[in-house]
């Protein structure tokens, strides 16, 4: 079950933070005498639901599992997955850094995980 809420977490925290970037709209606020008035369009909004969801799983993540296991694999995991939504999705490019990146994050989340 851990694997699936794992898995559902990086599922929508990347397509929360690619929604949020496709939207483009941060939205607007203002007030007027009697009423607060917000304005976001719809792909930001998607993206805002997305995250929210996905801290609420992350919080049940957090609290089933050995933080110092978990959250280096889970934030390694969100990196990549960012990182190549970007290139693929949002058409961004990535230096020979970030694949370097990528590369260092696999190799410490393989040696943290290391059974001595």
């Amino acid at each position: 079950m851990q694997i699936i809420l794992m898995g559902l977490y990086l599922i929508l925290t990347t397509t929360g933070i690619t929604l949020l970037n496709l939207g483009g709209n941060a939205g607007s606020m203002f007030f007027t005498k009697t009423e607060l008035n917000f304005n976001i369009n719809w792909i930001s909004l998607a993206g805002i639901f997305c995250y929210i969801i996905s801290f609420i799983l992350f919080t049940r993540i957090i609290t089933a599992n050995d933080v110092s296991f978990i959250y280096p694999i889970l934030m390694g995991s969100v990196q990549i997955l960012t990182l190549t939504a970007a290139y693929f999705i949002l058409k961004e490019d990535v230096s020979i850094y970030g694949f370097i990146g990528i590369a260092l994050i696999i190799a410490g989340i393989v040696l943290m995980n290391v059974k001595r």
